[in-house]
């Protein structure tokens, strides 16, 4: 009876840990683990009430990848239509040329900031990401995706 109760109790404490995100998606639908110039990730939220917030691109690949950056086009249009765009740089490999994500065996994820402590009014929000590589796709993308949470959660 005691391990149901510590069981349930480990349930509880770890799902209400992200009690705070507004929004998390993450796209695995990538044929042969490859990311296609022209698909574009687009992701719909919503803004409950006015505040500051933080928001995220989540990156998971395989371990081990050939190149040291990911480029990202990064599109964010806000309740009123304004559309704020930014070449995002993600860094897959450290100077030594080891995996910078947080890998697992064969498998790295990370976390990119886009923006911290940016004031959003209530609203829907629309969030674009397009993959700028310098090729017809991306290789080894096992994930991409975004998380919005309140600034600082």
């Amino acid at each position: 009876m005691k391990i149901k109760l510590l069981a349930l109790f480990a349930i509880m404490l770890f799902s209400s840990c992200n009690g705070n995100t507004v929004f998390k998606q993450l796209d695995t639908d990538f044929e042969e683990n490859r990311w296609q110039r022209t698909d574009v990730k687009s992701y719909d939220f919503t803004i409950e009430q006015d505040g500051n917030y933080d928001l995220e691109i989540d990156f998971s690949y395989v371990a081990g990848v050939q190149f040291a950056e990911v480029p990202i086009y990064f599109q964010f249009v806000n309740p009123q239509g304004q559309i704020e765009t930014k070449d995002v740089i993600i860094q897959t490999k450290d100077a030594t040329g080891g995996d910078v994500g947080d890998c697992s065996g064969d498998y790295c994820d990370m976390d990119y900031p886009v923006f911290k402590n940016k004031s959003l009014k209530a609203g829907k929000y629309t969030v674009k990401l397009t993959n700028a590589f310098n090729n017809a796709y991306l290789p080894n993308v096992l994930g991409i995706g975004i998380e919005v949470n309140p600034a600082g959660k």
